[in-house]
């Protein structure tokens, strides 16, 4: 009876050394695989937080970009702008200057003789026919005379057609025309001005 009860105790204390190893086993494989599950875990959301992070970085690079191509194209237009004012200006004061300089001239006494010049040289690139020379109505006083020296009929163009001085010329056979006009020779001169002093847009 004594030996049967030992055999039963020893049995019993290897199958409780062999319940609790395997209960170690257990709960350290359950603890490996929490360990693995956290570090999944741990990875996923740092690459999502990454992966946040990353496209926050490209919408504000996105928003710098845009926003710094408006600034430059805002600052590239105003300067556009001053600078053609300054074009404007620049041109303006010169030409107010020529055309003081011109009235002078229409004033002067030399002013009929060449005139006439421009008057004879009108007719002549027109050629035969019914010629008639229009004149700025400032230039009233000179008038008859120059329709006595030119031998065509001369006419005042209203007031409303200020063309400073000088004469237009039209053959009304041909229905061709000289613009000898100071008018039109400020205008060339302007457009000349602007091409050679690199002030033409």
């Amino acid at each position: 009876m004594a030996a049967g009860k030992i055999n039963d105790s020893a049995k019993l204390q290897s199958f409780a050394r062999y319940v609790t190893s395997d209960a170690a086993q257990q709960n350290a494989a359950l603890t490996r695989e929490l360990d693995e599950r956290w570090a999944r875990m741990a990875d996923e959301t740092e690459l999502a937080l990454y992966k946040q992070a990353y496209e926050k970085i490209q919408r504000a690079r996105a928003e710098l970009t845009r926003a710094t191509n408006e600034a430059v194209s805002r600052e590239k237009l105003s300067c556009k702008r001053q600078l053609s004012a300054r074009r404007s200006e620049i041109t303006e004061e010169v030409m107010a200057a020529v055309r003081g300089e011109v009235m002078k001239f229409v004033k002067s006494e030399a002013y009929y003789p060449w005139l006439l010049r421009t008057a004879q040289l009108a007719t002549g690139a027109l050629g035969a026919g019914n010629v008639i020379l229009y004149l700025n109505e400032t230039d009233a006083a000179h008038a008859q005379r120059l329709s006595a020296d030119t031998g065509c009929r001369v006419e005042l163009l209203d007031a409303a057609h200020d063309v400073v001085g000088g004469v237009k010329a039209v053959n009304a056979d041909t229905h061709t025309a000289v613009n000898k006009t100071l008018a039109a020779m400020l205008e060339q001169q302007r457009e000349e001005f602007l091409k050679i002093s690199g002030l033409g847009i």
